[in-house]
């Protein structure tokens, strides 16, 4: 393949791994009161975000501030070549019930 202008042989694009095999990251970003936020409550949301979404491996970033919420950013590593589907209310009560300090009866 040749450049149309210069006659030049053309530099091919890079070859790039199809989207089925690379590892796709998810972000979750969720927002809790902060006196509610605990180390162990984060532990349990990256648990249930890593088993959602077949995660290989998660990472975190706590933001507290002068404001009523604590945001939390988890990020997911997908297995390659699998994204399963999820139900966004389902994984929103599964989220909610594990920082939940009470239950009801």
């Amino acid at each position: 393949m040749r450049h149309p202008a210069s006659g030049r042989p053309a530099a091919l694009p890079p070859v790039r791994p199809a989207r089925s095999v690379r590892a796709l990251p998810v972000t979750c970003l969720i927002y809790a009161p902060r006196e509610n936020y605990t180390t162990e409550v984060r532990q349990k949301w990256q648990a249930i975000l890593m088993q959602a979404f077949n995660g290989t491996s998660s990472e975190f970033n706590v933001h507290l501030s002068e404001s009523a919420l604590a945001r939390i950013m988890i990020t997911v590593r997908t297995t390659p070549g699998t994204f399963p589907t999820y139900d966004v209310r389902a994984l929103e009560a599964r989220l909610a019930a594990a920082a939940r300090r009470w239950t009801t009866i």
